[in-house]
C-alpha cells in the first residue's frame, strides 16, 4: 500500500446496533476531514437503514444501545425519510471523503477515538469508504493512554475536568469530540516542551 497523505487526516465515527460487524448493524457515518493542524476542511454525516428494515435492527439493539440510541434520536433517524440504504450510504461518503481531499492523493490516516471498532464496521458495512483510508490511524485515546503512562496525568486530568464533551452519542459531535481531544493533547505535550 503506498504511503499515507502527508497532509490530511480523515475523521470517522459510527453509530452501530452493537459491537460485532458480523451479526450488527451500521446506522450512522460521519466523517470530517482536516488539515494536521485539525482545521477542519469538511464534515458529512449520513444515517442508514440496514437492509432488513429498522425494526428488525432495533431488535438486535440491547437495552443499553436501545435506550443511548432513543436519547439520542437515532432511532427516529433510521425510521425516518432521510435514512438511506447501507450502499447508498457508504458510497455518499466515500463521495464526501473525495469531494473534502480534491487535489490531494490518498490513502489517508483513519482519526478518531478506539477507531478498531469503526475500522471493523467499516470493513464489512461500507468498503467503499474504507477503500480511502490507510491501515495506519491515529487513535486519540491510545495518544491519551500513552501520555497517561508517561507523566502527563495531572495534566490530562486538569483538562478533562474542564472538557465539556457533547454528549449526544452522535456519530458527528464525537468526531468533534475527538479533534478537541487530540488538539488538547498537543498544547499539553507542546506546553511542557516549553518548559523542558
Amino acid at each position: 500500500m503506498p504511503a499515507a497523505n502527508p497532509d490530511l487526516i480523515v475523521w470517522i465515527d459510527t453509530e452501530t446496533t452493537g459491537l460485532d460487524p458480523a451479526t450488527d448493524d451500521l446506522l450512522e457515518i460521519a466523517v470530517v476531514v482536516t488539515c494536521n493542524d485539525l482545521t477542519e476542511l469538511g464534515a458529512f454525516n449520513i444515517v442508514t437503514t440496514p437492509a432488513d428494515g429498522a425494526h428488525a435492527a432495533i431488535e438486535r439493539m440491547d437495552a443499553f444501545v436501545h435506550e443511548m440510541h432513543t436519547a439520542n434520536g437515532l432511532i427516529d433517524a433510521i425510521e425516518g425519510s432521510e435514512a438511506h440504504a447501507p450502499r447508498t450510504a457508504d458510497a455518499l461518503a466515500a463521495g464526501a471523503i473525495d469531494r473534502f481531499t480534491a487535489g490531494h492523493t490518498g490513502p489517508f490516516l483513519l482519526g478518531g477515538n478506539s477507531i478498531t471498532h469503526d475500522r471493523g464496521f467499516l470493513a464489512r458495512h461500507a468498503p467503499q469508504t474504507f477503500s480511502r483510508l490507510h491501515y495506519r490511524s491515529i487513535d486519540v485515546s491510545g495518544i491519551e493512554q500513552e501520555m497517561l503512562r508517561d507523566g502527563y496525568d495531572q495534566q490530562i486530568t486538569a483538562w478533562r475536568d474542564r472538557f465539556v464533551p457533547s454528549d449526544a452519542h452522535r456519530a458527528l459531535a464525537d468526531i468533534r469530540d475527538s479533534i478537541r481531544q487530540l488538539d488538547a493533547l498537543r498544547s499539553i505535550r507542546r506546553a511542557r516542551a516549553l518548559v523542558a
